[in-house]
C-alpha cells in the first residue's frame, strides 16, 4: 500500500507498508530518458508524441524535467520495473494506533470542541497501540502509587474483553 510518493529528480523515494506493518521507503530510479512531463503542444510540433494523447486529445510532447505531477510519477510507477516496484502492489495491513485527546471542561461546552481557537488546556493524550500498549501523557507526574493504581485499573477493565 503505497502511502506518499517524494520526488527526489533522479529517484522516486515510495513509502509504503512492510508486511509487518512498518513504514518502509522503497527508492525507484528514474533513468535518464525518463525525466520528462507531459506537456501540450499544437499539433504542428514536430516533437508531439505519435502515440499519446492529453485527455481532450489534444497533443502532447515530453518536456525535459525533474520536476514530475503527480499523472507522470504514477505513470513511471506503473512502467517501472515489476521486480523493484512488486512491495508497492501487494496487500499489507499497516500497524494502527488510536488517540484520544482529553481537555479541560469548562463552563462553556463549545470552548472545548472549537479546534481552530483552543481555549480549554489539553489535560492528557492517551495513545494505544496494535500490541495491546497504552501511552499515557499528562500535565503533572504521577507518583508511584498512583502510576500503580491507573495499571490495576486498566487491566481490570480490560479482563473483561479476554486476549484479544
Amino acid at each position: 500500500m503505497i502511502v506518499d510518493i517524494e520526488n527526489k529528480g533522479t529517484y522516486l523515494n515510495v513509502s509504503h507498508f512492510s508486511d509487518e506493518g512498518d513504514l518502509v521507503f522503497l527508492h525507484i530510479p528514474v533513468p535518464e530518458e525518463e525525466r520528462f512531463v507531459w506537456s501540450k503542444c499544437y499539433p504542428n510540433d514536430r516533437k508531439k508524441d505519435p502515440e499519446w494523447k492529453d485527455w481532450t486529445g489534444a497533443p502532447v510532447k515530453k518536456a525535459s524535467s525533474e520536476r514530475y505531477d503527480k499523472y507522470r510519477m504514477a505513470q513511471m510507477l506503473e512502467e517501472s520495473d515489476r521486480n523493484i516496484t512488486s512491495p508497492l502492489w501487494e496487500y499489507q495491513t499497516p500497524k494502527k494506533y488510536f488517540l484520544d485527546i482529553e481537555v479541560e471542561i469548562t463552563d462553556e461546552m463549545a470552548d472545548a470542541l472549537d479546534t481552530e481557537n483552543t481555549k480549554n488546556r489539553v489535560l492528557s493524550i492517551g495513545i494505544a497501540t496494535d500490541k495491546c500498549k497504552l501511552i499515557v501523557l499528562g500535565l503533572d507526574p504521577l507518583t508511584q502509587e498512583q502510576q500503580v493504581s491507573i495499571h490495576n485499573k486498566l487491566n481490570s477493565y480490560f479482563e473483561k474483553t479476554g486476549d484479544e
